[in-house]
C-alpha cells in the first residue's frame, strides 16, 4: 500500500515548473546502464548525480549498478527525507562509495565536480531544464552522458550539443534516451 503524499506536495512546485513524482522503475534503470556499458562506459570510476531523486530509489539502483559516488538533488522536503534515510542505509552498505544529498531547487545547483552522468525523470519543464544544463555550463563540467527518461525536453538536452545514442521505445512511447556530449 502506498502512502498518502500531503496535499501541498501536489501543487506548491507545480506552479514553479516541476513535474509530480514518478518513481523509477528498476526494468527501465537496469536497461539504461547496460546500454551505457555498450558505449565502453565503466560506472566504477564514475559519478551519477539524480535530478528530482524523490525518495532515492534511483540512488539505490546506481549505488548496485557499482557507481563510484551517487549525488541526489531533490527540490521536495518531505521526498528529501525519504531518500535520507535510503542514503544512510547505502552508506552503510556500500562504505567504499560516496553519497550526498541535496535538498535544494535544480536551478541552484552548481557542481563542485565532475559529472559523468546526470539521470532525470523528466522532473520538470524546458525551462528548468535549460537552466540546469546552462548551470554545468558555467563552471565547466558539461556531464558525458544524460539518461532521459519519458524525454519530452529533449530537444533543450541536444541544444547543447548532446547526440542521442540510445533509446528505448515501447509503441509510440519512449521510456528513456541515453544522449552523449559531442558526437
Amino acid at each position: 500500500m502506498h502512502e498518502p503524499f500531503p496535499d501541498y506536495i501536489k501543487s506548491e512546485f507545480k506552479t514553479k515548473g516541476y513535474l509530480p513524482y514518478q518513481p523509477t522503475y528498476y526494468s527501465i534503470f537496469a536497461r539504461s546502464i547496460l546500454d551505457l556499458k555498450l558505449l565502453k562506459f565503466n560506472p566504477a570510476k564514475s559519478t551519477i548525480i539524480d535530478i528530482g531523486a524523490g525518495k532515492g530509489k534511483a540512488m539505490v539502483l546506481a549505488s548496485y549498478f557499482g557507481f563510484k559516488k551517487v549525488i541526489g538533488i531533490e527540490i521536495e522536503k518531505y521526498f528529501f527525507l525519504k531518500a535520507s534515510c535510503e542514503v544512510e542505509l547505502l552508506k552503510k552498505k556500500y562504505p567504499d562509495k560516496e553519497f550526498e544529498l541535496y535538498n535544494i531547487d535544480a536551478i541552484n545547483y552548481f557542481p563542485k565536480q565532475t559529472i559523468d552522468v546526470v539521470f532525470l525523470f523528466n522532473p520538470f519543464r524546458e525551462k528548468i531544464l535549460e537552466q540546469l544544463l546552462s548551470n554545468f555550463a558555467s563552471v565547466h563540467f558539461l556531464p558525458t552522458y544524460i539518461i532521459y527518461l519519458n524525454p519530452v525536453a529533449r530537444k533543450v538536452v541536444e541544444s547543447f550539443g548532446y547526440s542521442p545514442k540510445f533509446s528505448l521505445k515501447t509503441g509510440l512511447h519512449t521510456e528513456y534516451i541515453i544522449f552523449k556530449f559531442g558526437k
